[in-house]
């Protein structure tokens, strides 16, 4: 219903709004038919490390690369009448890749609101937030491509926000924590010295 409203709907903000609620209804059919319902009360079932990624990137893989191929071809689509519909509707799924991956598990995103967690338990779903931070990683990238100042700082501070609901998520040590954050940071500054090289490369030759 809300891929039909991207194009029936008359303007823009109102297209940017039903694009980021498809992706949204997206995850959480997703995330129901796999998993269940989610009970607000009593113990919750765990999730192997397998199911538990592969349960992510089936959600969000598809808008990301529904997001990336748009941006590479924005030269060609802005030329013409699609960028009524792309323009905005790009907009929706980059707002979904930083914010709208909390859907995927919306009982902990609400209990995250609440305060500390009483009751710490050990989910390999507790790995999608630190998935979160890449997707919003990746909507940054994409807003710089896009040259979206707007877009760049939601996807900054909700790349945060996912680190902080990681850290609330996972019910071990400090010490586990800190290693694994230590693994993803030494990861990202490794690809970004990959492509500070690689940019430098391109600059030097003729």
């Amino acid at each position: 219903l809300q891929c039909v409203l991207v194009v029936i709907m008359p303007n823009r903000l109102a297209r940017t709004i039903v694009a980021f609620f498809a992706c949204i209804a997206w995850a959480l059919a997703i995330r129901f038919a796999w998993w269940g319902e989610i009970a607000w009360i009593g113990p919750r079932a765990a999730v192997a490390p397998g199911p538990a990624i592969a349960g992510w990137f089936v959600i969000w893989a598809p808008v990301a690369a529904l997001v990336i191929a748009a941006v590479a071809g924005e030269a060609k689509w802005m030329a013409g009448k699609a960028r009524q519909l792309l323009r905005p509707a790009l907009g929706g799924m980059l707002l979904a890749l930083t914010f709208g991956t909390l859907a995927s598990a919306p009982l902990d995103s609400f209990e995250s609101l609440w305060g500390a967690n009483s009751e710490p338990y050990t989910n390999w779903l507790a790995l999608w937030p630190l998935l979160d931070v890449a997707a919003a990683l990746l909507a940054g990238f994409c807003a710089f491509r896009l040259r979206s100042t707007a877009l760049l700082g939601v996807a900054t501070g909700a790349a945060l926000l996912h680190v902080l609901h990681f850290y609330y998520l996972l019910g071990t040590t400090l010490v586990t924590k800190s290693v694994i954050m230590l693994i993803v940071g030494a990861v990202l500054l490794a690809w970004g010295a990959f492509r500070h090289r690689n940019a430098a490369r391109n600059e030097l030759a003729p």
